[in-house]
């Protein structure tokens, strides 16, 4: 995914940054204070959706916007991601111009 995201964004406006898995990304939040989270919904260690589950419970963090990723395009796992506090959702593969208008659109650009 990590590959697949840099040439998405390659060229876009943006910093991206990757974790490995929930753990590390719950790492990097204590330091780094994104402006949004692609998260995906597979994760080792922690899953996506409990990561979420556990931003949005913080005060902190509740009000970055994290746009789901996941290759399950199952009716459950966008509820799920949802239900979490995902501010949206994508199914991989995605294109370039999906994912750039899905950033634009929680980013409020």
């Amino acid at each position: 995914i990590k590959v697949l995201l840099t040439r998405a964004l390659d060229g876009a406006a943006y910093e991206v940054l990757f974790a490995g898995d929930g753990t590390e990304a719950l790492r990097q939040l204590r330091r780094v204070r994104p402006d949004a989270i692609l998260m995906d919904i597979k994760l080792p260690g922690f899953d996506g959706v409990s990561i979420t589950t556990r931003l949005k419970a913080s005060p902190q963090l509740a009000g970055i916007p994290v746009i789901m990723m996941t290759g399950d395009a199952r009716r459950e796992a966008l509820a799920s991601s949802m239900a979490a506090g995902a501010s949206d959702f994508i199914v991989k593969p995605f294109t370039r111009e999906g994912l750039l208008a899905k950033l634009e659109k929680v980013l409020g650009c």
